[in-house]
């Protein structure tokens, strides 16, 4: 299961799996969606 968060404009992410990895992923997909217009 992945779970996702929005609190304001930030997305916090979570896998129960692959915590670690995934939330990498997570912060590259906050950096990308904080400068998309």
């Amino acid at each position: 299961m992945i779970y996702y968060f929005f609190i304001g404009s930030s997305v916090m992410c979570f896998d129960v799996k692959r915590l670690s990895s995934f939330v990498k992923n997570c912060e590259l997909f906050n950096s990308l969606l904080r400068y998309s217009p």
